[in-house]
């Protein structure tokens, strides 16, 4: 029970994978399985790690789940699809990536997993046996998805939260030393 299962290809696969596959860890590392319709632009580089595998298929289908060892998976990692967006689908952007994560969670509800949304509108729909989502007293933004319990606990991850940090940081140099503070 020690497979990590990545659901989807991204641009950045690489780097992602890159900390995971440290010289400096002392024990054999963890395999990691990429499932994804269409094969990593970069997988000869991805190839070269240790224990990483790519299994042809979709996330949606239970079946392919299972081929890709979400039984066996300690964490799980569900990428948003990359495409165009406009404002008349981004809340449609993240449907796979909600429909993945439940059925991860469904088949493995021992599996800790993290999803990157393109839309924090989508957060209320990642609700899971594990942690509920309230209705909270305030909110922030149109519906306080960003305080829910999903998104705190980091089960959710939405990229445009990182992008307004990375802007913030740029004009207030006193939010890297409180960030810092927080590590």
């Amino acid at each position: 029970k020690d497979v990590i299962l990545v659901c989807g290809v991204d641009a950045g696969l690489f780097d992602f994978l890159k900390p995971l596959r440290r010289k400096t860890i002392v024990s054999p590392p963890s395999p990691i399985v990429i499932l994804s319709r269409t094969r990593p632009k970069d997988w000869r580089m991805l190839a070269s790690f240790q224990n990483v595998f790519f299994v042809t298929g979709s996330p949606l289908e239970p079946v392919d789940l299972v081929r890709a060892g979400v039984m066996n998976a300690r964490n799980a990692v569900v990428l948003c699809s990359s495409g165009s967006q406009s404002s008349n689908t981004e809340h449609l952007m993240d449907a796979e990536a909600i429909f993945t994560f439940q059925g991860i969670i469904k088949i493995n509800p021992s599996c800790e997993c993290v999803v990157e949304l393109v839309s924090s509108h989508s957060v209320s729909y990642l609700q899971s046996g594990r942690v509920e989502n309230e209705r909270l007293p305030f909110s922030v933004g149109v519906d306080g998805s960003l305080l829910s319990p999903v998104y705190a606990c980091g089960t959710a991850f939405v990229p445009l939260v990182l992008h307004r940090l990375t802007c913030q940081a740029y004009y207030n140099k006193s939010l890297l030393k409180m960030l810092n503070s927080f590590f």
